[in-house]
């Protein structure tokens, strides 16, 4: 047996370290993957619990909040005005219907 070269040593030393790398990836990929699979689910719900609250918050402020009674009798006005104003014109459109009969 002779001496080794520097080249051999580290020809050998890659030589163990090619497997070992091959199973810490596959080990690696392996893992992750399934730890993807098993979370994903969770994470999915986490968003949707996150959207809801927000949503929730959203309307619960806006329903308690001072703008939405306001909102409420403007919309009542409007619906008032416009019936108000279209039996005006119902009545005077009536109006010259049994004037022009006489």
């Amino acid at each position: 047996m002779g001496e080794r070269g520097y080249g051999q040593i580290i020809a050998e030393g890659f030589a163990r370290a090619i497997p070992w790398a091959l199973v810490f990836s596959v080990t690696v990929v392996f893992t992750a993957k399934l730890v993807i699979v098993m979370i994903a689910p969770e994470i999915k719900k986490g968003i949707e619990y996150g959207a809801n609250s927000v949503i929730n918050a959203t309307v619960n402020k806006a329903l308690d909040d001072d703008l939405f009674p306001k909102i409420k009798q403007t919309t009542k006005e409007a619906i008032e005005y416009a019936a108000a104003t279209m039996n005006a014109k119902v009545v005077k459109t009536s109006a010259k219907g049994e004037s022009a009969r006489k």
